[in-house]
């Protein structure tokens, strides 16, 4: 599930799908470099370089989709922190356009 997901870019279903497969332990070289995009398509940085860092050991490098993600590892990594500022300023900014909550320490807007 995680493939079709990443193959129709819904990133953080396949987030989802390859933390499971992650946890029951059904990892593949494939599904590591899923994982790895995945994750940098959603922002999350941090755990796309820990998963990366796992693509360069000599068990896992001799795959053709390893060996491109770890060929596009500096921009992958570079987009990744574009998503998480992104997103990030998503969050703090209003949804549908209301002004912010008060401030509850000042009681001022």
């Amino acid at each position: 599930m995680a493939f079709l997901k990443a193959s129709t870019e819904r990133w953080d279903e396949a987030v989802a799908f390859s933390r499971k497969a992650i946890r029951l332990r059904t990892i593949s070289p494939r599904a590591l470099t899923i994982h790895v995009l995945a994750l940098a398509h959603t922002g999350q940085c941090r755990e796309a370089s820990f998963f990366a860092a796992g693509l360069r050991g000599p068990l896992v490098a001799d795959s053709a989709p390893v060996r491109a993600v770890n060929a596009k590892w500096p921009e992958l990594r570079a987009s990744c922190v574009r998503i998480a500022a992104d997103r990030a300023k998503q969050r703090d900014d209003p949804a549908d356009g209301d002004p912010p909550p008060d401030d509850l320490s000042t009681g001022k807007k």
